[in-house]
């Protein structure tokens, strides 16, 4: 976590963008579907709970 409270993994990034680089090499970026929110965390520590508030 950085100073501004974000976090930013930026192996993740790179993954991410080189998918994105395939995806269109190949043409497939309209079947490339990437998640718009990622919630990572341990087991238990309420990332269900979080989704669902943001939910209702």
């Amino acid at each position: 976590m950085d100073s501004t409270g974000t976090v930013f993994d930026p192996a993740a990034f790179q993954a991410y963008t080189e998918l994105r680089r395939i995806a269109s090499e190949y043409h497939l970026e309209d079947e490339l579907e990437v998640p718009q929110l990622v919630v990572v965390g341990e087991t238990s520590a309420g990332k269900s709970m979080l989704v669902q508030n943001f939910l209702r």
